[in-house]
């Protein structure tokens, strides 16, 4: 081969490894435009996980606010509690209180009352022989009234 054929079959060669060249360089182009698309694409996401990033920012904080109001809650709920329990254990000892007085009413005062009641019949029996039938009564009006007190009762326990 001569050197103008082997200069020929060179510059062949450059062309092709230019036309080569250019169809790397428009690809290069291409990926380039693809990359510049993608880096738009990529900053558009990430400005919209910058205002989610924000909104998730402002959600955190209404529930610490919420949190904080809850447990506010639950303090001034476990306060009304106590509150509750203590007025409990003050209605347990005035129902007591008041059981004990029913008691001694029944079994001491109403025991005395007619202890009195009989001892003035006594009285009077001696002074008044002659109004014996009054006393009579008045001694039964006062066991009516204890029976009547003895029927409430009944009825109030039936009830």
């Amino acid at each position: 081969m001569t050197d103008g054929e082997k200069l020929d079959l060179i510059i062949n060669k450059l062309g092709v490894l230019e036309d080569g060249f250019g169809k790397l360089e428009k690809r290069f182009d291409v990926l380039e435009n693809r990359f510049d698309a993608l880096e738009n694409r990529f900053d558009t996401l990430e400005n919209r996980l910058y205002a989610l990033e924000k909104r998730f920012d402002v959600l955190e904080n209404r529930f610490d606010a919420l949190e904080k109001r809850f447990d506010a809650l639950e303090i001034r709920i476990d306060t009304i509690e106590n509150r509750l329990d203590i007025l409990e254990n003050r209605m347990d000892a005035l129902e007591s209180d008041l059981k004990d007085i029913k008691f001694t009413i029944e079994n001491e005062v109403r025991a005395n009352l007619q202890a009195v009641a009989e001892g003035h019949l006594d009285l009077s029996r001696n002074l008044h022989d002659a109004i014996k039938p009054g006393n009579e009564i008045e001694m039964l009006i006062v066991k009516v009234r204890m029976l009547e007190t003895d029927v409430r009762r009944l009825k109030e326990k039936i009830s």
